[in-house]
């Protein structure tokens, strides 16, 4: 039995999971914290990285991160194209998106990104 709370079973399907390694004075002085202050630490992180993401979608909306995805993932594609003119977009696309879901990107993420992957080659093919 443990003498402190953890999310009830019906609640984790409304939360994401990360994992982080943390050095070991942080750690200690967090868990002496969320005991001493009866709070948990899941609650303390997230409350952080709610305050962080908030500035940073100031900085970067989720259109410009999934543009920079895009980007990236189409130059991993020209690159497998030039060492394998044989390679076909949908087999490349499909590990992709594979890895996207593995990740945790949305299904409507994951899918805007593919899209914008197969414009952005059809339109270096016309050029």
């Amino acid at each position: 039995m443990s003498v402190f709370n953890r999310i009830p079973k019906h609640r984790r399907n409304t939360f994401g999971f990360i994992g982080a390694y943390l050095y070991l004075p942080v750690h200690h002085y967090l868990t002496l914290y969320t005991l001493a202050k009866e709070v948990g630490k899941a609650e303390i992180i997230r409350g952080l990285l709610e305050d962080w993401m908030k500035q940073q979608r100031i900085k970067e909306t989720d259109l410009s991160l999934i543009r920079q995805i895009v980007d990236r993932i189409y130059k991993q594609w020209h690159l497998k194209k030039l060492v394998n003119p044989k390679e076909e977009l949908d087999d490349f696309l499909e590990e992709v998106e594979q890895e996207l879901v593995d990740k945790g990107i949305e299904t409507k993420y994951v899918v805007i990104i593919s899209s914008e992957i197969r414009n952005k080659d059809g339109k270096n093919e016309k050029v």
